[in-house]
């Protein structure tokens, strides 16, 4: 045997990979986001979407976005 298959093999039994495969994250971890951000983005989609609602219902004036944000953030939160 020549140092290179000697060092192949020694190589081979030493290392932890060579031991024991890799463990892979779980699928399920990869797959869900965290909890706490998909509710708040949820929770912003509502809001944003009840917001614009309340704007049509007054007419879609200009330049008061956040009177409507306002009012449909404070009505998402109340009714938890």
């Amino acid at each position: 045997m020549d140092f290179e298959q000697k060092s192949s093999v020694i190589l081979q039994t030493s290392t932890p990979s060579a031991a024991a495969p890799a463990k892979e994250p779980s699928p399920a971890k990869e797959a869900h986001p965290d909890l706490e951000s998909l509710l708040a983005a949820l929770e912003q989609e509502r809001i944003a979407a009840l917001a614009y609602f309340l704007w049509q219902q007054r007419g879609c004036p200009e330049g008061s976005p956040e009177e409507d944000w306002f009012q449909a953030q404070q009505h998402i939160r109340e009714s938890r």
